[in-house]
């Protein structure tokens, strides 16, 4: 695919660049456009000042942190996600307490009670209260590399017409008994998607940066599919992410939709210029796919005293690849987007969401 248009890069900026509101003296982005939240959202001048990145939050709060009090201390704050908090505290507050030892700081951590993200740095020297803001932010940095992904990108292909190619592809595939194929490693109707990327959302401020951005999508989105007047997604023909067609982890199907392509480099762009999604595989365009089998699904026996095996077992494939090469499995329209919750998904049920927006 070619690299991104001058106009699709300007249609990125537009989605980062908001309008920014003035409160008290402190800056705020303005969201704009419809969008439906899985959860009730607030808007109260904390809660927005505290939806910023942790980086930024100094800047929000450019009157508190960066000035000295009667008392001389010079404040600054942190967002830390809640399940990282415990890392910054550490065993019995070891940590925490030689963090303040080392930058002659005191840290204020919020209760449980308090259901804050909020972490308060207090000292009497600026550079002191800087040098703390630092650790955090590396210890932070150093905790979400190998956290899991929290959050998807995700556009549902849930039509009559998937729900009869996927009971077709299941059953003809096992009917073809490739080595180490088995019915609980095919994806179901309910939850068969598009994935255009994975995020590590584990702070709420993350969350509502994640939906303000989506949201911001959304007329974006619309003006591109409206000049291109193609919103047909076609899913059509099977591959495989490794290189043995004998040993295989993950059976895809493939996309056709040039209009689907262009709009998921400017959603995927923006989402990481915003900080909230990595750069996978050095790859500049994102590999459109929906999921068919995945040796991850597979439950292994497991006797009382042994411990669980991580290893993926493989399939073969060669035969499926032959039969389905072409095959098409349906076509729907792109017509919304989802911010789906990781592994949260009832029975019979598509994956929760945080928000959708529709276009």
């Amino acid at each position: 695919m070619n690299a991104m248009s001058d106009s699709d890069k300007t249609r990125v900026r537009n989605v980062l660049l908001p309008e920014i509101i003035v409160v008290n003296g402190n800056r705020y982005r303005k969201s704009t456009g419809d969008v439906f939240h899985g959860e009730d959202q607030t808007s109260s001048k904390d809660e927005i000042a505290s939806s910023f990145p942790s980086a930024i939050i100094a800047t929000a709060n450019d009157n508190e942190s960066k000035s000295s009090s009667e008392n001389l201390a010079h404040v600054d704050k942190i967002v830390v996600p809640a399940q990282f908090m415990g890392k910054l505290i550490g065993h019995k507050g070891e940590f925490k307490r030689r963090l303040e030892a080392d930058t002659e700081t005191k840290i204020s951590i919020p209760s449980r009670k308090d259901a804050s993200e909020v972490v308060t740095i207090r000292g009497k020297e600026l550079r002191a209260v800087e040098s703390c803001r630092t650790r955090i932010e590396l210890l932070i940095v150093n905790v979400m590399q190998s956290a899991r992904p929290t959050h998807f990108l995700s556009i549902p292909l849930l039509s009559r017409e998937f729900e009869q190619s996927l009971v077709h592809f299941r059953e003809r595939s096992l009917e073809l008994e490739q080595h180490g194929l088995s019915d609980e490693l095919f994806t179901e109707f309910e939850s068969f998607h598009l994935t255009l990327g994975t995020l590590k959302l584990y702070a709420k401020s993350q969350i509502r940066q994640a939906i303000e951005v989506l949201q911001m999508c959304k007329t974006v989105l619309h003006e591109l599919l409206q000049e291109s007047k193609d919103r047909e997604i076609v899913v059509r023909g099977v591959e495989y992410m490794n290189d043995d067609p004998e040993a295989v982890d993950v059976l895809y199907a493939k996309v056709e939709s040039t209009s689907l392509e262009r709009a998921t480099d400017i959603i995927v762009a923006a989402f990481r210029e915003a900080g909230l999604l990595e750069k996978e595989f050095e790859r500049d365009h994102v590999k459109l796919h929906a999921t068919l089998i995945n040796s991850k699904r597979q439950r292994a026996e497991i006797s009382v005293n042994q411990r669980p095996n991580r290893h993926r077992n493989s399939f073969a494939a060669s035969k499926i690849l032959k039969t389905f090469k072409n095959y098409e499995f349906g076509r729907v329209q792109f017509d919304q987007l989802h911010l789906s919750k990781m592994a949260a998904r009832r029975m019979n049920e598509y994956y929760a969401s945080e928000a959708i927006v529709r276009f």
